[in-house]
């Protein structure tokens, strides 16, 4: 369920609720009415009044007018609609009264309203102008999110590369320190054959002598 649907719901349901209680007593001190006409004279003010005065009249017009409209519904559903129905009889002092009570409490009713849904409406507001932005910018670079796919792959590659370069020095190096170690070595042994020679031949000449 969404933040604005409950809030209409908590809305319809604490509009209900003082409604009646204003209607109960105005019907119990000014007047009459069966259950059944208490029930439908209820419904048809909440329903009335939310829907045509609270939606779409307090935006446009404010919080004055739209509570003169409340009253005017009050009025109108007491004076016209009840008696034509023979469920509700109220006096006129009790119209009256219904009329003084109900707009007062329309009156702050309405102010809560327009508080919390233009907070409902400036966030939703703020979530399609980001939308709307994202698949502008989506249009003007079209290619912007295969492009970054294809970046990754080729850092990867060049990574890749680097290491298999670094390898491939790493071992040519280590191949030319076997290659000076073998040289070392044969020249030590040539060193040491070659002084081996000398001896023998320098023990030659003495024995000759």
């Amino acid at each position: 369920m969404t933040d604005e649907l409950w809030k209409h719901l908590r809305a319809l349901a604490v509009k209900t609720g003082y409604s009646g209680l204003v209607i109960t007593a105005v019907i119990f001190f000014f007047g009459s009415a069966t259950p059944t006409g208490f029930i439908l004279l209820t419904l048809a003010y909440v329903l009335v009044s939310y829907v045509v005065v609270d939606l779409f009249l307090l935006g446009p017009m404010g919080n004055v007018s739209a509570t003169l409209a409340d009253g005017g519904v009050i009025a109108g559903l007491f004076l016209f609609a009840s008696p034509a129905f023979d469920a509700v009889d109220v006096s006129l002092n009790g119209t009256m009264v219904a009329i003084l009570a109900l707009g007062t409490l329309e009156w702050f009713f309405h102010q809560r309203l327009v508080t919390e849904f233009e907070g409902i409406r400036a966030a939703a507001s703020d979530a399609v102008s980001d939308a709307g932005s994202d698949g502008r910018s989506r249009q003007h670079h079209p290619g912007t999110e295969g492009q970054g796919s294809d970046d990754s792959n080729d850092r990867r590659q060049s990574q890749l590369s680097a290491e298999r370069q670094i390898a491939m020095v790493t071992m040519e190096s280590k191949d030319n320190d076997d290659d000076a170690n073998d040289d070392e070595n044969k020249d030590e042994q040539n060193d040491g054959d070659e002084g081996r020679d000398s001896e023998e031949h320098a023990e030659q000449r003495k024995d000759d002598s």
